[in-house]
């Protein structure tokens, strides 16, 4: 039976690296948003509260689907295996994505455009390119909620008994 028990070392595990990525995803999507938000950039109170309650609101969905999809490493324990073997590649890749998110706020990548609330007032502002931001994104999820799979949620032989 597949997720017998779980000891307290495993939860805490699993509750420390929710928490990371939940720290990494809402600095990151912050940073995306006040800096590099969508047309018209940083204009004041209204973006604040955009960004106050659905950066951690995305990064509580995002982290969501990313413990799910990380169920099905769990199931096998030589995919555990490997994947516990081959801590620096995930490592690796955590930190790919986030040069990725970085790069995507810089020229070439993030794009300007002609903002002008009020006619006469307009200013160009940088916008993030979207298609490099969400994937890397969903792959920081991905490798910071699943870093390191516990090793006790598999029955063994004995727990057969």
């Amino acid at each position: 039976m597949v997720f017998a028990r779980a000891n307290h070392a495993s939860i805490l595990v699993i509750f420390a690296q929710t928490s990371l990525a939940g720290i990494v995803l809402v600095i990151t999507g912050g940073i995306v948003a006040f800096g590099f938000g969508g047309p018209g950039g940083y204009e004041g109170g209204e973006q604040v509260v955009t960004a106050i309650l659905f950066v951690p609101l995305l990064a509580f969905c995002t982290i969501s689907a990313a413990l799910i999809s990380g169920l099905v490493i769990l199931r096998d324990p030589v995919r555990v295996e490997w994947w516990r073997e081959h801590w620096w590649l995930v490592l690796l890749t955590t930190c790919g994505a986030l040069g990725l998110i970085a790069l995507a706020c810089v020229p070439p990548f993030a794009t300007q455009v002609w903002v002008d609330p009020n006619p006469g007032t307009g200013y160009w502002t940088p916008v993030a390119a979207w298609w490099l931001v969400i994937p890397a994104w969903l792959i920081v999820a991905f490798c910071l909620t699943n870093f390191l799979l516990p090793t006790r949620f598999h029955d063994t032989p004995a727990d057969e008994q």
